[in-house]
């Protein structure tokens, strides 16, 4: 009943937030503090974004642009690319949408669809009751409402973790063994990362890097140890990385300084929001509190660096400002800046034209196509802050909102069992993580419901999850 309960509340706030590629916010898992994805995403060599109607998203379309080398675009051939955003066959209602040689969409019925690589032809339904997943150059992973994980493709590595390998393309989705608490899943081509309920990580697969020189892989889920509370995990060609409730970010995996076994802290980030990766790509990008956008990894002028170097691990590079979505594909990336307007930097057909460009410096796509064709979702200007950490450091010590002038509040905390925990009506108040009763609630995932009217406008209602971590 639990479970129930926190699947139901978060289908309902799912509603809001139709526009999210690259992770979901609002659950207390993909993000942090203001972070809201807009509806642009990319894959390794081609674009992405979501079009219709705001007043009723259930008629959302998908759209892409670029290659179609996999048929990524669904277009039931391989040697088309495109510089004109075109519909992605049978992926009308979508909701949420995941990219990588194979693709991934979960539409409003919460109906599982795939296609790219082995499938031909357009996408097709292939799972139900789904509400999250994760596309790779080899599989797709589907979280169901049940908390269990079920994958599509490759599971040549054991990475399926059903305790077997399969030597052929598996179009029937493999349930994983021994895990029914899953919130979240991150794919690279042979290893099957899952962040579960508790904001614990276990993998399966080629976990050489990850769980240590002696444990180069293992058929079925196996625990991360010695993490602190993870919010979001994202997977490329080399390796892992994971965000944590306080904004700081681990990595495990390969790059140009060397291998990490385990997972290790990059100590010069902090204050980190979101992050993004994607297999079959080789850098990570990084953004922080401040709307600056970091990167690290191999190089092939996606950074938007004119010198095109790699950098390591132990010195992430600044490579944009006033960001507020990061897409790192493969050889190209993708930034959102703050009015909205979408840039890229690398090579590809990404650039809306079939020249196949090479840009070492971060360029503006023509608004005249992007976004006018289509106009992107920019986050409010009022953050909701879905995790925060009440242990008296002094810092995210209190679930409030500072950024916005608000005429009038009235807020309802509710925790998993429906059971209202706390109320305030007061702009200048804030949740302190105590019961009404003046007990310290549990760390855990709550519910909020706010009814805020900023000065000049009518009332507005926010329903959306928070995480209590202390």
């Amino acid at each position: 009943m639990n479970r129930l309960f926190l699947i139901l509340l978060l289908q309902l706030f799912s509603l809001s937030n139709v526009n999210a590629q690259n992770s979901m916010v609002g659950d207390g898992f993909g993000g942090r503090l203001w972070y809201k994805p807009t509806k642009f995403s990319v894959g390794s060599y081609s674009g992405y974004t979501i079009c219709g109607d705001t007043i009723n998203p259930q008629n959302n379309q998908l759209y892409g642009w670029g290659s179609n080398m996999t048929n990524q675009l669904g277009l039931g051939n391989t040697i088309v690319e495109t510089a004109t955003p075109t519909l992605i066959p049978n992926i009308d209602s979508v909701k949420y949408f995941s990219t990588g040689y194979v693709m991934g969409a979960i539409k409003f019925n919460n109906s599982g669809w795939a296609w790219g690589m082995s499938f031909e032809q357009a996408p097709v339904q292939v799972i139900t009751d789904v509400f999250f997943c994760d596309a790779s150059s080899g599989n797709v992973s589907f979280v169901k409402n049940d908390g269990t994980v079920w994958s599509i493709g490759n599971n040549n590595a054991g990475n399926f973790g059903n305790a077997q390998v399969s030597p052929n393309f598996q179009f029937v989705p493999i349930q994983m063994h021994l895990v029914n608490n899953a919130v979240r899943v991150a794919n690279k081509s042979m290893t099957t990362c899952v962040l579960l309920e508790d904001s614990t990580l276990v993998i399966a697969g080629d976990t050489y890097f990850g769980l240590g020189i002696n444990t180069p892989s293992s058929f079925i889920a196996l625990p991360i140890p010695n993490l602190p509370k993870i919010i979001d995990i994202k997977s490329n060609a080399e390796g892992t990385a994971a965000l944590t409730a306080n904004g700081d970010v681990y990595y495990w995996g390969s790059d140009i300084s060397g291998e990490n076994y385990i997972p290790i802290k990059i100590d010069s980030l902090s204050n980190i929001v979101a992050i993004s990766g994607c297999d079959d790509g080789y850098h990570f990008f990084a953004l922080d509190a401040n709307k600056n956008c970091y990167a690290w990894g191999n190089n092939f002028g996606q950074y938007g660096d004119p010198l095109s170097l790699p950098v390591s691990l132990n010195d992430p590079l600044l490579v944009a400002t006033d960001v507020i979505d990061i897409m790192a594909g493969e050889t190209f990336s993708y930034i959102v800046k703050s009015d909205g307007t979408l840039w890229a930097a690398g090579s590809g057909s990404i650039w809306l034209n079939l020249t196949n460009e090479f840009r070492n410096e971060f360029t503006q796509l023509n608004p005249e196509i992007v976004p006018g064709w289509c106009e992107p979702i920019i986050p409010e200007e009022i953050f909701f802050p879905n995790v925060f950490t009440p242990n008296g450091d002094q810092v995210n010590d209190e679930f409030l909102f500072t950024n916005m002038e608000i005429d009038k509040l009235n807020a309802t905390i509710m925790n998993r069992w429906g059971n209202v925990v706390a109320t305030f009506d007061e702009p200048s108040d804030s949740w302190d993580g105590k019961s009404q009763n003046g007990q310290e609630c549990t760390d855990g995932t709550y519910y909020y419901i706010l009814h805020y009217k900023p000065f000049g406008e009518d009332w507005i209602t926010k329903k959306g999850f928070l995480t209590l971590t202390r």
